[in-house]
């Protein structure tokens, strides 16, 4: 439990620096493995408040079913976190499937510079 920080260098909101993120549960298999995870990311100022919020809902498989998504989303909202997804803009889902028809994900054995990792942070 607890928090770990993230440093941000994007056009997306020159204005953050730094985020913080928070492992907010994980899909436990039998086996002991994962098959998905929800990340919750946000930055405040005292003075103004919660200033960035975001879940990353991230799963093993690049296309999942909408039953999967929305036991996602009710982990989340017990949570108490369903407020990230329902604020405007609210939720947006990214389309995999090109990058499935394409070819373009790694295989699961592949080397860390594939994962946008590069060698010298893998231990």
């Amino acid at each position: 439990k607890g928090i770990f920080v993230g440093h941000w260098q994007t056009t997306f909101r020159k204005d953050l620096k730094t985020v913080s993120n928070t492992l907010v549960d994980v899909g436990v298999q039998s086996n002991g493995t994962y098959s998905w995870s929800l990340e919750f990311q946000c930055n405040d100022d005292p003075s103004k408040g919660i200033t960035f919020a975001a879940v990353n809902f991230y799963h093993r498989n690049p296309v999942i079913s909408s039953e999967e998504l929305k036991g996602m989303e009710t982990v989340l909202r017990g949570q108490g976190l369903g407020w990230v997804i329902d604020v405007s803009p609210g939720m947006t889902m990214v389309n995999q499937q090109k990058c499935i028809d394409h070819a373009s994900y790694p295989a699961e054995d592949a080397a860390p510079h594939w994962c946008g990792q590069s060698a010298d942070v893998v231990v």
